[in-house]
């Protein structure tokens, strides 16, 4: 109902229209709707919003919604393109990013290394390319006062709440009231057979992995209620957890609290510390993500899948890929956060890989994802379960090698990067023991046996 995507792949066929090595270039992007035409200038996205020197007098406590994407007032986005000679190249390398992680998001310091090269107009020093090789949501760690606010987001993004599979034929739907915050881990490991030890705010429904990456992308998609969040709450602010339980129909499946008095006081104790630190923690993260979407405006970015983006122990060993594959609610969590990375990280990664076009490369199980990802989630009911099986069988969950291709290559200028997928593609020995990251045949795919890109001076292998 009010998730759009668009990805704008631009091929410079002609050889009178390349894109130079250590050259700057900006970009613009038009759009037509019910409202009209817009680009980045109508559409406020070049000034700060609000102006820091005149914040609305209805709000003196201002908190900048919105930094311009590019770095002096009405200039647009760029990026640099690298060098010919390794002396010339400057890859930025990031991980993980936890939304109530310790300290200030690492992600944001980005920024700083390339606004300062744009304002002194020294753009050689300036980031070329910027791999994230970590998590970036995490969907088995979710702080408490973020997780109503994802699941509520995600079935407005999808138009209604979702229908969560439990034990044979009974099933939830996706709302605070189904699954409010603290009350997961119990579903997460004896219904979906996950093995994480932090799940009890779990995300499950594709809206809530949907919402969880606009949240981390672009303060634009943070409610007033997540805005409004200061460090000074103190426990007898919350006495709104004291009534926080599952509904009695779904009791014997999600945790509750415990009966006992004094266990409960115990637990309620805990909650509500863990809830004001989880707070000071996400306030931190907030007020860094408009430098953080900034940028990723304005450098060229790559990056592969990590176990928390799905959740912890993922595909870990034969045993946990068995379990998990066997029980409806563990596919379908599976199911959201592929389709989610796909379209948020995926995609953006390799889009020749998705475009069918003859005159490329592209792979045809990659497109046909991407169509059955809409049907999956607009039909009548939400998943559209025959939709879901084919999905099922190009992600791989019938045990033979997923049709749909997740690692990549990239040249630029004297590197030659392969980005490898080493949790879907695995190989078993024995059932309990660890893996080989990558099958004989994923090795071959992955890693061909040819000469990188032409004048490559360096190859890099990223794995995770």
């Amino acid at each position: 109902a009010k998730l759009h995507f668009a990805l704008m792949a631009i091929q410079t066929h002609s050889p009178d229209l390349p894109l130079t090595p250590g050259t700057v270039y900006s970009y613009n992007v038009s759009w037509t709707g019910a409202s009209g035409a817009h680009d980045f200038k109508s559409s406020g996205l070049l000034k700060d919003d609000p102006d820091p020197t005149n914040p609305p007098s209805t709000s003196p406590d201002f908190i900048r919604r919105q930094l311009a994407l590019g770095y002096k007032p009405g200039q647009l986005p760029t990026f640099v393109m690298p060098g010919l000679g390794i002396e010339k190249l400057r890859i930025c390398h990031g991980s993980c990013r936890k939304a109530h992680g310790l300290g200030k998001d690492g992600l944001a310091s980005l920024d700083f290394l390339i606004r300062e090269p744009v304002l002194k107009e020294e753009h050689e020093k300036r980031p070329q390319m910027t791999f994230l090789t970590g998590d970036q949501i995490y969907a088995d760690e979710v702080a408490s006062a973020l997780i109503p606010v994802l699941t509520n987001l995600g079935n407005e993004l999808v138009g209604k709440p979702e229908t969560i599979p439990l034990v044979g034929s009974r099933s939830c739907s996706s709302t605070t009231a189904d699954l409010p915050a603290f009350s997961r881990t119990k579903l997460i490991r004896n219904t979906a057979k996950f093995t994480s030890d932090a799940a009890q705010n779990h995300l499950i429904s594709f809206g809530e992995f949907c919402a969880t990456y606009l949240i981390g992308l672009n303060i634009k998609n943070w409610p007033d209620e997540l805005m409004q969040l200061k460090d000074d709450l103190k426990v007898e602010d919350l006495g709104f957890l004291d009534s926080l339980e599952p509904t009695a129909s779904l009791a014997d499946l999600l945790t509750g609290l415990p009966t006992d008095a004094k266990e409960k006081a115990k637990e309620l104790t805990a909650r509500k510390n863990q809830y004001l630190e989880e707070v000071e923690n996400l306030i931190r993260f907030r007020d860094a993500v408009p430098f953080v979407t900034r940028a990723l405006a304005n450098t060229v970015v790559y990056m592969i899948f990590d176990d928390h983006e799905i959740t912890d122990d993922w595909y870990l060993t034969k045993n946990w890929r068995d379990q998990v594959l066997t029980a409806p609610l563990g596919v379908t969590i599976l199911r959201n956060g592929l389709i989610a990375y796909a379209l948020f990280q995926g995609w953006g990664n390799d889009p020749l890989a998705f475009i069918p076009d003859p005159a490329i490369p592209y792979s045809p199980d990659n497109q046909k994802l991407m169509e059955l990802s809409l049907q999956l989630y607009t039909g009548a009911t939400v998943p559209d379960n025959s939709v879901a099986n084919q999905v099922d069988k190009l992600l791989g969950f019938d045990g033979a090698d997923p049709p749909v291709r997740w690692h990549y290559s990239v040249v630029a200028g004297p590197t030659t990067a392969y980005v490898l997928d080493c949790r879907t593609r695995r190989h078993y020995d024995r059932r309990y023991s660890p893996p080989a990251l990558l099958s004989n045949n994923a090795l071959v795919d992955q890693l061909p046996l040819t000469a990188p890109g032409p004048g490559a001076e360096v190859v890099l292998i990223i794995a995770q």
